[in-house]
């Protein structure tokens, strides 16, 4: 192959599992030509709009931000990004000179039985213009940086250096990510102080990290455990998604690196919420660790802000679950209740102010299984995966969860739905090429 990017020649490979969690690919289609017509089929369950997103070979020189344009077969034109691929995508062996990236869609509703023919029209190298449309990241230094689109702040990643003195251990113990209200000025989610300080935003952590005899609590930090950012790896703006992917080291009490992370963040373009993903590879920096815990102090977790603590004995809080929606201040939590295992998802109504907000969590199948839920009315809740053995030459641990946050209550139809599109997501095949 001997293409040149200036002659929009592309070469497009496709996975058959193609969504944007695409961590399991299969065998792929290979296509060469100006234009590629894709088939999105929505299969047995009604589509909202959402991301789709597929494999895609171009020569290696088009760089990290690339220009893509792609309509639908009667003409409306979509939003479309091409990024390198994912954390979790599985190694794809390309010919030298090129590398395998990933197209990325903005797809609309397609109901079910229903498909969407798309045709991707050029893809060339170029600088993304994201000052005003789209996703863009805007950094303060050693503090925190924010993910916009257009003028709207989505996300922050809050990464301030440890502080070792004991009165300040809380305040940034961990790296977490916060999330904006749809107005893109109140944060929802809960920063450092408050009630337990050691819930923040969007975080990960084990009570119990144990390496020869030793235990370290990288859930609550309070003996001088932390977790230290130590570079941004990544960060990639557009039409359709925002990511960064950050390297993150887990320390124990000593400050000595017990695991390295590589954690990636992705917000998407979505009506009527807010999506983002979490992913992240945990591996030992050295030795045989054992990850344990428990469901209420161990694994990926969610906590509002603080005012849902402040007003708790209100009975606001209430959660919505695949048998139906709770009531104000009751929770249910494994093992008390058998019932919260392996769930699909969960979600948690809250109040700030006078209003309400909705934030549902999304487990992936090919997380580790089984999974405990946990919740609690003041606002936090998640899952925990099980102990987990992490060896020096090992494979990592590897997870990927999404949160949809949106104004207002929602009903289980519409949070059966976002599940579906992460856990079973639409076909993308090509159809023919010109």
């Amino acid at each position: 192959m001997h293409a040149k990017p200036d002659q929009f020649r592309v070469y497009f490979a496709l996975l058959s599992l193609v969504l944007v969690n695409s961590f399991f690919g299969t065998d792929m289609n290979v296509w060469a030509g100006e234009d590629l017509k894709l088939r999105i089929s929505a299969g047995e369950h009604d589509r909202a709009a959402s991301p789709v997103s597929t494999v895609i070979i171009l020569p290696s020189d088009f760089g990290t931000e690339i220009v893509a344009e792609a309509k639908t077969a009667d003409g409306n034109v979509i939003a479309a990004q091409v990024t390198g691929l994912s954390l979790l995508d599985k190694e794809i062996d390309v010919e030298e000179g090129f590398t395998a990236y990933r197209l990325w869609l903005d797809a609309p509703a397609i109901a079910a039985g229903q498909s969407l023919d798309v045709i991707v029209t050029k893809v060339e190298p170029g600088s993304i213009d994201n000052a005003i449309e789209g996703f863009h990241w805007q950094d303060e230094a050693g503090q925190h940086t924010d993910l916009f689109y257009g003028e709207r702040a989505v996300m922050r990643y809050q990464y301030a250096a440890y502080v070792s003195e004991d009165d300040k251990r809380d305040l940034n113990n961990k790296p977490f990510h916060h999330l904006f209200d749809s107005s893109g000025k109140l944060l929802v989610t809960k920063g450092s102080g408050g009630f337990y300080t050691h819930h923040q935003g969007l975080f990960y952590g084990f009570t119990r990290i144990t390496r020869d005899g030793m235990t370290s609590n990288l859930w609550y930090c309070h003996d001088g455990e932390y977790q230290s950012h130590e570079e941004v790896l990544e960060e990639i703006s557009g039409p359709v998604m925002g990511r960064h992917r950050v390297r993150i080291t887990w320390r124990n009490q000593q400050g000595e690196p017990l695991c390295n992370e590589i954690r990636e963040m992705t917000a998407f373009h979505a009506e009527g919420g807010t999506l983002v993903q979490f992913a992240s590879t945990l591996s030992s920096a050295g030795g045989t660790l054992i990850l344990d815990g428990d469901p209420q102090h161990a694994g990926f977790q969610f906590r509002a802000a603080d005012e849902v603590a402040v007003r708790e004995k209100e009975n606001l809080t209430y959660y919505l679950r695949v048998d139906g929606k709770g009531t104000g201040g009751e929770t249910r939590n494994y093992p008390d209740d058998p019932s919260m295992k392996d769930l699909p998802w969960n979600a948690m109504s809250f109040v700030l102010g006078e209003r309400w907000f909705t934030a549902v969590y999304l487990d992936h199948p090919q997380n580790p299984k089984p999974s405990f839920y946990s919740e609690r009315t003041y606002g936090r809740f998640g899952s925990w995966f099980g102990t987990q053995t992490l060896e020096e030459e090992g494979p990592p641990v590897a997870i990927t969860y999404r949160i949809w946050l949106q104004d207002g209550e929602m009903t289980v139809d519409a949070a059966q739905a976002l599940s579906n599109n992460f856990a079973t997501p639409p076909k993308v095949e090509m159809v023919n090429a010109k």
